[in-house]
């Protein structure tokens, strides 16, 4: 799909003004994370995260994209669904994929929306990893709230290829020992 057809969805935090849950997170401002397609339909999503991560001194940290579920109706209660390997900071922003694997077993009945936290896991000179820099509980929700259907891969010919193989290689077995019965009899 082309740039100029995919539609995003951004948000910005405003977690660091409204919530203090560790006094090493940097202040977010001007940090924002948009996915494409803006919902989830069990495929593959991408995810752009971008703010002025080098001038805050994140250039060559690790990132870790942690996703989590939860309900409107209950936002302090995150479900963990996955986290993403990290990502090394190299600009402003960190641009990835998520694969429709990673979240298709979930079920969203209950927690139907998806929050996402972004951890520095690079240990700092005095051995302390920043930590959280971006949290936003998005509005974000899969395609319906039952876990995604995984269509199992179409049977390839490979199995063909073997299955033939195997049976010439039974039929030379045989005539190997018919020949070698011959031989001895002879």
């Amino acid at each position: 799909m082309s740039s100029s057809t995919q539609t995003t969805t951004s948000s910005t935090s405003s977690f660091a003004s409204s919530t203090t849950i560790n006094s090493a997170v940097p202040d977010v401002t001007g940090y924002s994370i948009s996915f494409s397609p803006p919902y989830w339909l069990c495929t593959d999503v991408q995810v752009s995260f971008t703010g002025p991560l080098v001038e805050s001194g994140f250039y060559g940290d690790t990132l870790q994209f942690q996703y989590f579920q939860y309900s409107p109706s209950y936002p302090s209660i995150l479900n963990p669904i996955f986290t993403d390997a990290g990502l090394t900071v190299t600009s402003d922003t960190v641009n990835y994929w998520i694969n429709s694997i990673e979240y298709a077993p979930v079920n969203f009945a209950y927690m139907p929306n998806i929050a996402v936290k972004v951890v520095d896991v690079t240990p700092k000179a005095n051995g302390y990893a920043p930590g959280l820099i971006f949290m936003e509980l998005t509005n974000i929700n899969p395609e319906g709230y039952q876990s995604c259907q995984i269509t199992p891969p179409a049977p390839v010919p490979e199995f063909q290829a073997e299955w033939i193989i195997i049976m010439v290689s039974v039929a030379l077995s045989l005539v190997f020992l018919q020949a070698h019965k011959r031989k001895i009899q002879s």
